[in-house]
């Protein structure tokens, strides 16, 4: 394909999130996107030949948050409960409906 387009997108960031919960990675609090996680992602294009002034990096502006299952272990690599809590501009009215059995004040949020 790279022959016959200017340019490739690769998304480097959404790579861990809340919806690492439901797999083998489970619920440990990790950043949204890491190093070795892009490079693990690029390496099959260099593998293949593909030309890196082609690939496009996508990056966040932005952060994820988690609540966390004990506050004496606040660090990447820790349980979290859920995802932290919604901020503008999302609603706080919206809290109890995806967390209906925890109030916003049950777990603290880093």
């Amino acid at each position: 394909m790279e022959p016959y387009v200017d340019h490739l997108g690769f998304m480097a960031y959404d790579l861990h999130g809340s919806w690492d919960s439901e797999n083998a990675l489970g619920s440990l609090m990790r950043p949204h996107t890491d190093i070795r996680d892009i490079d693990n992602g690029l390496t099959p294009l260099w593998f293949d030949g593909v030309d890196p002034k082609k690939v496009v990096m996508g990056i966040a502006y932005y952060g994820r948050s988690f609540t966390i299952k004990d506050t004496d272990c606040p660090v990447m690599g820790c349980e979290y409960v859920y995802p932290g809590i919604k901020s503008p501009p999302f609603l706080v009215d919206d809290i109890p409906e995806q967390h209906p059995k925890h109030t916003p004040t049950d777990f603290p949020i880093i």
